[in-house]
């Protein structure tokens, strides 16, 4: 049997105090995340996912996990939808409520790791799309745009002012 260390006992019960935080003027209670909640959130395929997941199963009312109780769980959408929480902020709120939880959590080298695959992934295809337009002999940027004029547009316009002038 191993040494049994304080620090580590400490460690693990301060994930179940919760802690307040500002997120764009409204104010949030989390919980880090429990082991099993850390596992599902790094079954998620994405970083998005991952990131909405956390937000969600993070969120505490008076030190109660909201995703335990399942009468409040239920109200987490409507929680996301309300005016407050829609303001236009980019990411969401939600979404910086996700990276403080995955923060708290421990889990912000692996998300900030599948972020970076997911940007390197991107990176590669639009290398090979850009290739395949190479290759079918479309330089940069150079991709056929059908003809069209201002003067065909705007005589298009008038003829249907004048059409809807005369139906007057």
């Amino acid at each position: 049997m191993g040494n049994f260390s304080t620090a580590n006992y400490f460690a693990e019960e301060s994930r179940l105090i919760p802690r307040e935080y500002l997120i764009k003027e409204v104010d949030f209670e989390f919980l880090s995340l429990t082991d099993e909640l850390i596992n599902e959130v790094k079954m998620k395929p994405t970083y998005n996912e991952m990131v909405l997941l956390a937000a969600d199963s993070g969120l505490s009312y008076n030190g109660k996990r909201i995703v335990d109780d399942e009468k409040l769980a239920k109200r987490i959408p409507a929680l996301w939808k309300k005016e407050e929480m829609t303001i236009d902020c980019d990411p969401s709120i939600k979404f910086l409520a996700g990276e403080v939880v995955c923060e708290l959590s421990g889990l912000t080298d692996f998300i900030e790791d599948r972020r970076a695959f997911e940007e390197d992934e991107a990176r590669e295809l639009a290398e090979l799309e850009a290739e395949e337009l190479k290759a079918k002999g479309h330089l940069d940027g150079d991709i056929e745009i059908p003809d069209v004029l201002i003067d065909n547009l705007n005589d298009e316009a008038l003829a249907s002012a004048a059409l809807n002038n005369a139906n007057v």
